[in-house]
């Protein structure tokens, strides 16, 4: 036996023991479903970005879920001075929004409105 034949004897054994206890052929997963703990679980809620009008006053989302530090302006369309600043995200409901952002303590009604089966929440 030669000196390449050795290295390739050792190659074979190295990548034979590599594949030691794959299986042949495909089987099944062992694992089908994963349930996330409660305090784990989104809606998958989300706004598009854009100006909202929340009473008197009005925010810029910059989209998504957030959270976000967004500015309180004067007036209805986005173009007042800033009042001031709060935190916001978008989620389903209070658990979800306190999840993702635990000073929440108050749901905002927004024209126009977030997504079907979503809502504002911030923390004022």
């Amino acid at each position: 036996m030669t000196d390449n034949d050795n290295s390739k004897g050792r190659r074979r054994a190295v990548l034979k023991g590599l594949v030691i206890g794959l299986p042949a052929a495909w089987t099944a997963p062992l694992v089908k479903t994963v349930i996330l703990p409660a305090h784990a679980q989104t809606s998958g809620c989300g706004a598009p970005p854009g100006c909202y009008q929340f009473q008197a006053s009005s925010f810029q989302w910059p989209g998504g879920t957030g959270p976000y530090t967004v500015a309180e302006l004067a007036g209805p369309d986005c173009t007042g001075r800033t009042l001031e600043t709060f935190q916001a995200v978008v989620a389903a409901n209070f658990q979800e929004a306190h999840a993702l952002l635990p000073c929440v303590d108050e749901a905002l009604s927004t024209n126009p409105p977030a997504p079907e089966g979503c809502q504002f929440w911030a923390c004022l």
